[in-house]
This record gives C-alpha cells, structure tokens and sequence, in this order.
C-alpha cells in the first residue's frame, strides 16, 4: 500500500469533505496523480515531488478542484507541468558516486587548473538529458585546508553579467558538505572573474530560500579569450558545515556537489551539466555523491 505524504493529502480530503463541484475526470486524475507524487521520493523526482506542498500548488489544486477560476486553463497547465516534470524524473538515473583526489602541493591560483590532477570529468549534458551535448573540462580536487575546482570551456561568444554572472557565460558550483542538512553553498564565477556567493536551503516542500553569503578565506581566477575561457578556484573548508570549528577534512568523508554551465550565445540561453541531472542547479536531491580519496 503507497504511503500518501501528510501534507499533500490533507488538503485533498478537505476538498473532497466539502464537495467538488463540477470537476472534470480529467482534472479529478490530474490532481490524484499529484497526491501519489510522494510515493517517489528517494528518486531524481523528489525535489519536484515536494513542491506539489508548496502553498501556491495547494491553492491552485484547490481551485482546480472546485472550479473557483472559470476556464482553469492556466491553473490546469501550470500543474501538468509539474506533474510532467515528476514524470520525467521517477526513473531518471542518478550519476555513480565519484572521488577526489587529495592533493599533496598547493596549485597556484592562475585560472589554470591544468598544473594539478583531480577529478576530472570531460562531458556536458543539457539539464533533463542523459545524452552528451559536448565536451567540456570539470576538475576538483582537496587538501588539508581547500576545496579546489576548475573548468575549461569552449565559446566562441562570450558573454558577461557582472551583477548576476549566472544570467550569462559562468560556472555555478553547487556544495552541500553535511549531508545530514539541506544547507548548501552556491558560487558562481563569470569567463572574467567576476563572483557571486550564496547561501541556499531547500525547505520541506522544495521552495528555496537564499541569502547573500561573503566566504572566507577563497581565492578565484579566471582566462578568457575569443574561443573559450577556464575558471580556477579553491575556497577553504572553513565555511562549510561540517568543518566551522576548523577540523580538516578526512579521506572517507561524503561531501555533495553539482557543477552547472550557463551558456549565452546571443539571445540562446542553455545550461549544462557534466553528467546527467535533472531540473536546476538548486536541486539537491540530483547532486553528485562524491568521496574524498
């Protein structure tokens, strides 16, 4: 027997108490597959399967079960796309767990990232796709004190927000260091070097609250030129859960990450990911499982 989530059918059997009138079947099958969204969770899908409890979802649900908004069209779409985007994910294969290597001589920070070794990954992927799109350059790598990352990318139409790098060319790293929280660290890095930090947390029902975050102790570098561009950073452990009161990190320990690309070639916007993820850089339920060696 499914295990219907607390928050999603409670509102449901309030509606179904106070009668629903004049729902369609249609719409009556829509709204059910949206209740059994939870029966997915632990897959690739539950980032989305949580927002079906967000408050706007619980109310658009709500009307479109008691045919409060005339035609309902832009309600009844809103949440098959939702319910699509369940769909997609439910048997979307997360990547393998990956591990990075420690390294033993501190890289000079130069924007390139091709004098250390580390884990390397040489694909991209279009955010919800499982097949290669191109070839790129992730790195990552530890030490006793930092996290270290670099990417090589080719462009032949560099493009740059200085305000909000990730509306333009830029790399995002997504970190998530104690698994036991939903608390993670947002970077983004424009081809020039500008940065951008946050703090994010993925509440209960999927919705993201985030907040400016200025790191300690990080140092970024970037080369860009009229053909590609490559980022090199490391940022110190210091500013990760996990790791505040100054213990070092150890082989054997989990962390969790997701590099995304964003890529804007005149009005054309995509994202890309080095191996097959689904949704958002803020989905943390799809991000890598890495070991460190």
């Amino acid at each position: 027997m499914k295990q219907i989530d607390f928050f999603v059918a409670m509102p449901l059997l309030f509606l179904f108490l106070n009668g629903c009138v004049g729902i369609s079947q249609e719409d009556l099958v829509l709204v059910e597959e949206l209740q059994e969204s939870s029966s997915f969770y632990g897959t690739s899908a539950e980032w989305k399967c949580r927002q079906v409890a967000t408050p706007k979802n619980q109310i658009l649900r709500h009307d479109l079960m008691n045919q409060k908004s005339g035609t309902n069209a832009q309600i009844r779409k809103e949440l098959r796309t939702l319910r699509d985007e369940i769909l997609l994910g439910k048997n979307f294969q997360k990547s393998s767990p990956v591990e990075i290597p420690r390294l033993e001589i501190e890289p000079v920070i130069d924007g390139d990232g091709s004098d250390w070794f580390g884990l390397e990954l040489k694909e991209e992927y279009l955010l919800n796709s499982a097949t290669p799109s191109g070839e790129a350059l992730w790195k990552m790598a530890y030490d006793s004190k930092y996290l270290y990352f670099s990417a090589l990318f080719r462009d032949a139409d560099i493009q740059v927000n200085q305000l909000e790098p990730y509306q333009a060319d830029s790399l995002e790293l997504f970190l998530l260091t104690d698994t036991r929280l939903a608390s993670y660290c947002e970077i983004v890095v424009s081809p020039r070097g500008d940065s951008y930090f946050r703090w994010g947390v993925v509440q209960r029902t999927g919705e993201i609250y985030v907040k400016p975050f200025t790191p300690c102790d990080v140092q970024i570098k970037a080369i860009c030129s009229s053909q590609q561009y490559s980022i090199e950073g490391k940022i110190s452990f210091l500013n990760f859960p996990g790791y505040l009161k100054g213990n070092p990190p150890r082989s054997g320990e989990i962390i969790k990450f997701m590099m995304v690309r964003t890529n804007l070639d005149g009005d054309s916007y995509s994202r890309t990911t080095p191996v097959p993820f689904l949704y958002d850089g803020h989905n943390t339920y799809g991000y890598m499982t890495a070991i460190l060696k």
